[in-house]
């Protein structure tokens, strides 16, 4: 795009952001030295650093002799998973191309791009990162990556009439939410409901959410109603656990564990305002929390897994991991009508209940070796699990992995299946407090079966879950899960993470090698023959990725209508099976056959 017409956006106070004080270029006099951490005579000075911002090629780097063409460079969007929203064109003209795509990158911008052409619409710096863009313009050499806008993004489009069309006069509405991940301790709440026109809504970070670390945590979207406090009319919260603390990138010592004074929380706000409405958390800090948990003293970097059990729209089961490596549960209290006459929804310290549901490193023990030192970084994977004659359960799967430091081999990791068979069980403070952790001991003792090296394991329906230890056939070499899992027709597929040096990696390969796991969610057996050498080994429960870096999660592929087989609109009728995708790497054979889509009906009544 020509930097004449780029439209960068700070906020300075003005909830539009296109309002004049909030435009970053240099012909705003709100964007000051101080801003931009210049002091006078420096270089570059303001407006060849503002001019940089917008675009401008300020050092030509072409070298055309020109510095006042298009600079066309970006930051690298490294861990921020960009967000799509489908506007649909208008009533009168429905367009189903008419979407923007939202993406962070390190250099701190949010960028607004048209998904049909990929023209910028406009971007968004937030007022605390001003001043790191001379780093950014001086690009010298640096010890260590430089993060500005790291995390992910969620998009709320709130379409009143569910016609796909985006418009407010409908009382339509575009939200988006986002943090930092390494590059802060804030999060961000911007209405793009005009996507050319973007309002901010609010930003917190520590003075409004106490002791938060690093926002790593991608906000769930939920509805949850507390009494005696004001919310929103559609009672929209957002829940995140507390962040990351950096004393969990520390490798020194004989012992690679460390309790957190920051991102031991569980937040909830108001999606809207931005309000503060409940949060859990250990002892001690500048505020106490809602519910004191004295085992939350590790950090909890992952977002927190929301459900509704009893389909009434409010959210009442939540699931989170630590850094710590033990698994919380915490059930919310609220009413299915929190609207009608004489009910009343629990306040804020009657709100949610919460514990331990299982603790699987060595974070409860007395010593702490290293290598059962396990961190859960990943966002639990939930689904319910119903066999005939035997008792319901919601399994949570989950694998650990250091995050911070890929390359460790010392941890020995694990990838865990664990039942909770209170499924649509409230569990009062009480019960939480007398709860006795799943656990899998440093002894090698421990409440999980062991299916390791057994390729028809008998799990019994009553067990607290199975565990799969992740080493090759020679030993433990730090493998590890960077993800988070997808179960899928009761199959769980999640990728893992080999660092280089180890006997699976090109040893000519600097980012280590990837595989793609597919087990059964009983009894964490092989569920296909990956070498169809007509012989089932452990080695059948993965297959080897091409990609090396760190691979993403699993994403399925649902195949359209198979030209002659049904009618539009139908499922396929014998069509193509589900594919299974990891990145852009297309998993064949590794999606069990017959994964068709199969239509399914709902019926949803009392919808206000």
């Amino acid at each position: 795009m020509n930097s004449t017409q780029r439209q960068i956006y700070t906020f300075l106070g003005d909830g539009n952001l296109t309002a004049a004080t909030n435009r970053v270029n240099a012909g705003n006099p709100a964007i000051t030295e101080t801003l931009l951490g210049l002091a006078p005579g420096d270089q570059p000075t303001r407006d060849q650093l503002l001019d940089w911002t917008v675009g401008f090629d300020v050092q030509d780097i072409d070298d055309d002799g020109n510095t006042s063409d298009s600079r066309n460079q970006m930051g690298d969007p490294l861990h921020g998973q960009p967000a799509v929203v489908i506007y649909g064109g208008t009533a009168g003209s429905p367009d189903i191309n008419d979407a923007v795509v939202f993406s962070p990158t390190n250099d701190g911008y949010l960028h607004a791009i048209d998904a049909a052409n990929g023209t910028e619409l406009w971007s968004f710096i937030p007022a605390d990162l001003l001043d790191r863009l001379v780093d950014a313009y001086r690009d010298d050499p640096q010890s260590a990556k430089n993060y500005a806008l790291d995390g992910d993004i969620r998009a709320l489009k709130l379409d009143a009439n569910q016609d796909g069309v985006v418009e407010p006069s409908d009382g339509d509405r575009v939200l988006l939410f986002f943090g930092m991940r390494r590059g802060g301790n804030r999060y961000f709440a911007l209405d793009v409901t005009n996507k050319e026109n973007p309002r901010h809504l609010w930003t917190l970070g520590p003075n409004e959410l106490p002791e938060v670390g690093q926002s790593w945590s991608t906000p769930a979207v939920a509805r949850v109603a507390v009494a005696g406090v004001a919310q929103n009319s559609l009672n929209l919260v957002l829940i995140f656990g507390g962040g990351y603390d950096e004393t969990q990138d520390n490798d020194q010592g004989a012992t690679l564990y460390n309790t957190d004074a920051l991102g031991n929380r569980v937040f909830m706000v108001d999606a809207l305002d931005g309000n503060l409405l409940w949060f859990a958390g250990g002892p001690g800090g500048t505020e106490t929390p809602d519910l004191v948990l004295d085992r939350m003293n590790n950090s909890i970097p992952s977002a927190v897994r929301v459900l509704d059990l009893d389909g009434n729209g409010f959210a009442d089961r939540m699931y989170v991991g630590d850094t710590g490596a033990r698994l919380w549960r915490f059930d919310i209290f609220v009413d299915s009508d929190p609207g009608a006459p004489g009910v009343q929804t629990p306040d804020r310290s009657e709100l949610v209940t919460g514990g331990v549901l299982a603790s699987l490193g060595n974070a409860d023990e007395t010593t702490h070796p290293i290598a059962s030192t396990r961190k859960f970084y990943e966002t639990p994977d939930v689904s319910l699990v119903r066999n005939r004659g035997a008792r319901a359960y919601l399994n949570i799967a989950l694998g650990s992995g250091w995050r911070g430091h890929p390359l460790n081999t010392e941890i020995r990791d694990r990838f865990y299946s664990i039942r909770d068979y209170d499924a649509f069980e409230a569990l009062s403070q009480a019960d939480f407090d007398g709860l006795t952790p799943i656990v899998d001991a440093t002894d090698g003792s421990g409440d999980l079966a062991d299916i390791t090296t057994d390729v028809s394991p008998v799990v019994p329906d009553s067990a607290a879950g199975w565990k799969l230890e992740l080493r090759l056939p020679g030993g433990f070499a730090g493998e590890k899960v960077l993800a988070e899992s997808r179960t899928f027709n009761n199959v769980i597929f999640f990728p893992t993470y080999l660092p280089r040096g180890t006997a699976e990696t090109d040893p000519c390969a600097p980012a280590g090698s990837n595989r793609a796991y597919a087990v059964s969610v009983s009894d964490g057996r092989p569920v296909i023959d990956i070498n169809r050498d007509n012989m089932t080994t452990p080695e059948d429960r993965y297959t080897r990725l091409v990609q090396g870096g760190i691979a993403p999660e699993f994403t399925f592929l649902f195949p359209g209508r198979v030209e002659g087989e049904g009618e539009e609109g139908e499922p396929p009728i014998g069509g193509p099976p589900v594919r299974c995708a990891v990145g852009v790497e297309i998993i064949d054979g590794l999606c069990v056959s017959g994964n068709t889509l199969v239509r399914t009906y709902w019926r949803q009544s009392g919808v206000r």
